[in-house]
């Protein structure tokens, strides 16, 4: 009878029971014994366990042994049992992931996914790769997060299909970010084309789809392919507000993807739109406040600006003045250089170069070479609107040496390049655009 019990069980069942009987060293060893060898008369047994001193009460042990299984599969059985470990254990990670210790919220869920790939439960393991996956895009500079990528594709082959469609669409939304933050060339763009849609099954992938879109044909300048992207979100926002209104944080930059491509398509009413919906979300302080603030700030900036309601932009001057040094040095880089485009058109060079200095000056290690290179413009264009040649000649090397210093030198030439030219104000003019984009 307990040879026909044991042979029943599962490798995870098996697994569970050793671990529950552990502390019963006569059982233990005789369930032991049973599941490496299948030995369960007593004449078989006799050979294995025949020296040990409990041998000659072998019967009782079996009954015991027998019930004890039956008690525990009764355990192993109860979902909620497995249920309550896995979800306080999630727990704890979102609270380490909260405080920002992502190496420790790491090291507990990879704990936890293989507690789930031991105990077969797969709808769980589903959750912690998810979790696992965002966390890693944080933790990781941007050639680390793309080399783990690959296991996390290996480990969703165990998966059924449609949990791989959505995962595969919530990595190629994290990978095109990935990219496209770190600048890092993309070798085999076949590996991540969101023009190429193929067949979605459900509405979460449709919704990484088009937000992958959204910011890929942004990074592209494909402002029609970003509109298109920017309305079905919105659409599927509306269908689904709850379900996708989850993640804040991805909900904030859908939103601040929509802003972009209304702004850049003069759909500048539902660009405010968006932003107003961007004002709404409350965060309880702390980094993702801080995120969202700075997106919002720059939306409003470059909305007006567009539409050169340049007079309206004492808001975000006195938030930039205040907020900018806890801003990601990207987000108020470009927040001062749409400032400068708006106080140049308003003729008011001695602002305009405040915030190119607010640039220009800015410590090594927060450069932004774009961004550095725009201020570069439109300071050298203020020298020549103020007929300052000698402070143009002057700037134009301290451009030059500073993105030599960065490791540019192909950008450095351009600049020294403007000294030959015998009348630099209608290319400086044309770069002046840049600032906006």
């Amino acid at each position: 009878m307990i040879a026909a019990l044991i042979q029943s069980l599962t490798t995870p069942e098996k697994r569970y029971i050793s671990q529950r009987i552990a502390s019963k060293k006569q059982h233990h060893e005789l369930f032991q014994t049973i599941v490496s060898t299948g030995a369960h008369h007593n004449r078989d047994l006799e050979s294995l366990l025949g020296d040990r001193s409990y041998f000659p009460i072998i019967n009782t042990i079996k009954n015991q042994l027998y019930n004890m299984i039956l008690d525990e599969l009764r355990e192993y059985n109860r979902e909620d049992v497995m249920e309550i470990h896995i979800k306080k254990e999630l727990g704890n990670v979102e609270i380490l992931y909260s405080k920002k210790l992502l190496d420790h919220a790491l090291k507990r869920l990879r704990k936890l996914k293989e507690f789930c790939t031991v105990n077969e439960r797969l709808g769980y393991l589903l959750e912690v790769i998810n979790l696992e996956m965002f966390i890693l895009f944080e933790a990781q500079t941007g050639l680390e997060f793309e080399a783990d990528i690959q296991r996390i594709y290996a480990e969703l082959r165990h998966t059924n299909e449609l949990a791989q469609e959505q995962f595969l669409y919530k990595l190629t939304y994290l990978r095109a970010i990935n990219l496209i933050d770190n600048h890092i060339e993309l070798v085999k763009p076949s590996k991540l084309n969101p023009e190429k849609e193929r067949r979605i099954t459900l509405d979460s992938s449709r919704y990484y789809y088009n937000h992958t879109r959204l910011i890929w044909s942004l990074q592209l300048k494909r402002y029609d392919i970003a509109k298109k992207a920017s309305d079905k979100l919105v659409k599927m926002v509306a269908r689904f507000p709850n379900e996708l209104k989850k993640n804040k944080r991805q909900y904030i930059d859908v939103l601040f993807g929509c802003v972009m491509a209304n702004v850049y398509t003069a759909n500048f009413d539902e660009a405010a739109h968006h932003l107003n919906l961007m004002a709404e979300v409350h965060f309880s302080g702390g980094y993702d406040e801080i995120r969202r603030r700075e997106r919002y700030v720059y939306g409003c900036a470059l909305n007006k600006v567009h539409q050169a309601r340049y007079e309206e932009l004492d808001e975000e001057k006195a938030i930039l003045e205040n907020e900018s040094d806890s801003f990601n040095p990207i987000f108020s880089q470009r927040t001062f250089l749409v400032l400068a485009y708006a106080a140049i058109k308003e003729g008011n060079y001695r602002e305009a170069k405040y915030w190119c200095n607010s640039i220009l000056f800015q410590k090594k290690k927060d450069i932004h070479i774009e961004n550095f290179k725009k201020a570069i413009y439109a300071d050298l264009y203020i020298c020549l609107a103020q007929g300052n040649i000698d402070l143009f000649d002057k700037n134009i090397h301290f451009a030059y040496r500073r993105l030599k210093s960065v490791d540019n030198a192909g950008q450095a030439k351009w600049f020294k390049q403007l000294l030959r030219e015998k009348d630099p104000a209608p290319i400086l003019a044309e770069k002046l655009e840049l600032l906006l984009v």
